[in-house]
């Protein structure tokens, strides 16, 4: 198979980010957008297309990773406190 030129890619990789947003959007109801992983993700995806190549994609990717850990963070500690008899 044949490389794909930039441009294509890059077209490729915001179509394929823009209907994983339209599809969150629509499956998921308004008050839980901002904890959607998936959205998150595919906004990231998007932007990450639009963007050159710079330090900044470190500071950017770096924020993306540490608020999906705050996420399942935030997800899993009621259920390991539960666990370790420490919930109240």
């Amino acid at each position: 198979m044949p490389e794909l030129r930039p441009a294509v890619r890059q077209t490729i990789g915001i179509a394929a980010g823009l209907l994983v947003i339209l599809w969150r959007i629509l499956v998921v109801t308004p008050s839980e957008l901002w904890r959607d992983w998936a959205l998150l993700l595919a906004v990231f995806q998007v932007v990450l297309c639009f963007r050159r190549e710079s330090g900044s994609t470190s500071s950017l990717t770096a924020a993306t990773m540490a608020f999906l850990l705050g996420l399942y963070l935030a997800g899993q500690a009621p259920h390991v406190l539960a666990m370790l008899g420490l919930a109240s």
